[in-house]
């Protein structure tokens, strides 16, 4: 083989002169080269189309990112228009409250002031009213002051000669003690006016109803079956037990009538008597 550079023969790949390969190596240099043009053309083209392929792809991506954001951004407005409408409506709500308060505070100032208005015209009646009592002179409003001083004396004087006369009715009353000389027909017939005034009576006993600490008797006034009177006594008030057909004096106060059944259906009405002495 002949070295193409230097024109030396050898044998083999190389040239031991300049270390270059011959005419059949560069023929076959040449095949390669040619083979590795094409190799690379062909790389170069999946090259392209693998940046094109990346160049969709973030395109793609891109636009996924767009629509994301503008999905997020429509949903934000959407967030932002709902906050604004609930302050809207609780301010609207606000101020009408604001507004019916104003209102009832403007109706209660209204009322007060005609309040005011009714007052000072009271006053100003009354004002008037007093005024010849203020144009008085000294010598006139020490005069009425006595005149009135008399007065109040006076109506003390009577509430007290009243009082005394009533506790002097009293003390005499008691003085009399039992001997009031009221009757049993007094008693039937005006019963309300002897009602808390003292009696006395004597008869026969023709009932009586012994009960737990108290005992219930009918007397027949000075024996008359005529003039039958209830009387009710505390069974500790005698030394022994008041017993039927029993001649006794008894000491009490009226109290007024008493009504009872009788043994034929009929009602009863007769003088009551509650006695607090027994003369057996």
């Amino acid at each position: 083989m002949k070295c193409e550079k230097c024109g030396t023969e050898y044998d083999g790949n190389e040239c031991p002169v300049c270390n270059s390969g011959g005419v059949g190596e560069s023929t076959e240099t040449m095949d390669i080269k040619g083979e590795s043009d094409e190799t690379m053309e062909g790389e170069g083209e999946s090259v392209k189309t693998e940046e094109l392929k990346g160049e969709e792809k973030k395109s793609s991506d891109s636009s996924k990112k767009n629509l994301r954001m503008l999905g997020i951004a429509e949903g934000i407005t959407a967030l932002l228009l709902i906050v604004s409408l609930v302050m809207w409506m609780n301010l609207s709500s606000e101020n009408n409250k604001i507004k019916r308060e104003y209102s009832s505070i403007t109706s209660d100032y209204n009322k007060l002031k005609n309040d005011y208005a009714s007052v000072k015209d009271e006053y100003q009646q009354y004002k008037n009213k007093m005024q010849p009592y203020e144009e008085l002179d000294e010598a006139e409003a020490e005069a009425r002051k006595i005149e009135a001083q008399k007065v109040a004396e006076q109506k003390k004087a009577e509430e007290e000669k009243a009082a005394a006369d009533a506790a002097a009715a009293k003390a005499a009353e008691e003085a009399k003690g039992y001997e009031t000389g009221i009757t049993y027909d007094q008693l039937a017939r005006t019963p309300d006016d002897y009602k808390g005034k003292k009696v006395k009576f004597t008869g026969k006993v023709i009932q009586v109803i012994e009960g737990s600490g108290s005992v219930q008797i009918r007397l027949a006034v000075d024996d008359n079956y005529d003039t039958i009177i209830l009387g009710e006594y505390s069974s500790d008030i005698v030394a022994s037990r008041v017993l039927e057909d029993d001649h006794i004096t008894i000491y009490g106060t009226s109290v007024g009538t008493i009504s009872y059944q009788s043994t034929m259906g009929g009602n009863i009405t007769i003088p009551g008597i509650s006695i607090e002495r027994i003369d057996q």
